[in-house]
């Protein structure tokens, strides 16, 4: 899949660590300051402030995060968990695995979606490749479990492989793939 990647240098849909609205380097944390740094204000939820996302409160040895597409579509919306998932995981070189079905689900190219470059665009994401021995084991998983939504299956294989939890919108369905996984909602982070 060579190209199908963001991150690393890699290209997807015309971007490779630029974007239209920004000619030099991609900087992740700029469009996902905390909101209170943005003139706003609200409580410290909403002020980039979420007690729950540190170092002591992971499960140990767990580095990194995978994200599913309700994540990806969180993080677009400004979600304030998300936010402070990915400002951590900068802070922290916390990697973040983004299946590529996941990003062909949520990519639409649209000006709309300068956030969500500019975090494929960071070193800090890898694109997770479908390639053939991983297309392999995901219908190989759906046989053993009766999944029929490859990109779930195809979530769970990358949490798995890397030992993350995943931010998802769609628990009920990855629970049934992967029961063992810690699944987190993109918007309480619970």
């Amino acid at each position: 899949m060579g190209s199908a990647g963001v991150g690393g240098g890699r290209a997807v849909a015309g971007v490779v660590g630029t974007t239209p609205a920004s000619p030099g380097p991609v900087d992740p944390l700029r469009p996902l300051r905390p909101l209170h740094q943005q003139g706003r204000s609200g409580p410290p939820h909403q002020q980039g402030q979420l007690g729950r996302l540190t170092r002591s409160t992971r499960p140990s040895g767990v580095t990194g995060t995978t994200l599913d597409a309700g994540a990806l579509i969180a993080l677009e919306a400004g979600s304030p968990y998300m936010r402070e998932l990915v400002r951590l995981a900068f802070a922290e070189r916390g990697p973040l695995a983004v299946p590529a079905g996941v990003l062909a689900q949520v990519w639409r190219a649209s000006a709309r979606q300068a956030r969500l470059a500019r975090l494929l665009g960071s070193t800090l994401v890898e694109v997770v490749p479908l390639d053939r021995s991983a297309a392999v084991a995901v219908g190989k998983l759906c046989a053993e479990t009766g999944a029929v939504d490859v990109v779930d299956v195809s979530v769970v294989l990358c949490a798995r492989q890397r030992g993350h939890p995943v931010v998802t919108s769609d628990p009920r369905d990855l629970r049934k793939i992967g029961p063992e996984l810690q699944l987190l909602d993109p918007v309480t982070g619970r």
